[in-house]
């Protein structure tokens, strides 16, 4: 080949090189969320690590996945020279997820139903013990009009007829209001010793029907196939090469 062939050659390898170089375009991934993974031409790209790429013009179908998200398709358009800003966002979560925290609030929902009945019978305690001291005080007060009045009449000299009627009234309420007392502590006591039964019964059946905790588990569509490690070992005069080849 002489010089002139050359020249000619070099000038046509370079034309050429030129005219395929037109016919590209460059992409700016802007994906949400941005740990996103884009799947085009069967290369999976990860968004977070890759913001631009390099393609041919041409019109390409493309899937965008993220984590805990449904996957959505769509195409993308590549022009020869320009470069375009790709804009999409995933806004759905996957029906495994949703199906996921459903369950995850019924967990919570049954772990928590014991709580709320302990604080049921806690409160309701509470709550008879304020109403059994304010009775206690109005026996304690009954009781005192009835000494005062005892004590009136048995020291009264004068209008003894309306103080052993005033004493006998006293007396009464005093006898009245005791018997309520004690009835309704006795009514109080069991009332609560059946919450307190019930509350432990449905402390130990909702104990039962929470069963474990839900795990999500989410399997990455993305995932190309299995993939092989195959050793080699390679002798050369008096070197010897060791390595491994990948297959996916």
């Amino acid at each position: 080949m002489n010089l002139k062939t050359f020249i000619w050659c070099f000038i046509a390898l370079l034309f050429t090189s030129d005219t395929f170089g037109q016919n590209n375009g460059k992409v700016k991934l802007n994906i949400v969320p941005s740990f996103s993974y884009l799947k085009i031409n069967d290369k999976i790209i990860k968004v977070s690590e890759q913001k631009i790429i390099e393609l041919n013009e041409g019109l390409y179908p493309v899937q965008i996945w993220a984590p805990k998200m449904k996957m959505i398709e769509d195409t993308l358009k590549v022009k020869a020279n320009e470069t375009i800003i790709y804009n999409k966002g995933l806004k759905t979560l996957s029906p495994d997820y949703k199906d996921y925290r459903k369950q995850l609030r019924k967990y919570r929902l049954n772990k928590a139903k014991p709580y709320g009945l302990a604080g049921l019978v806690l409160g309701g305690s509470i709550g008879g013990f304020f109403l059994f001291n304010q009775q206690k005080k109005a026996v304690q007060n009954l009781q005192n009009e009835a000494l005062i009045a005892t004590l009136t009449y048995e020291n009264a000299v004068v209008n003894i007829d309306i103080a052993k009627a005033n004493y006998e009234e006293k007396v009464t309420e005093f006898n009245r209001g005791k018997t309520i007392y004690n009835t309704s502590l006795l009514v109080s006591i069991a009332g609560m010793a059946a919450l307190t039964s019930f509350s432990v019964i449905q402390i130990r059946k909702n104990r039962k029907k929470s069963g474990d905790k839900p795990i999500y588990q989410e399997k990455n569509p993305f995932v190309l196939g299995k993939t092989e490690i195959t050793p080699t070992l390679n002798y050369q005069s008096s070197n010897v090469t060791v390595g491994f080849t990948l297959q996916f």
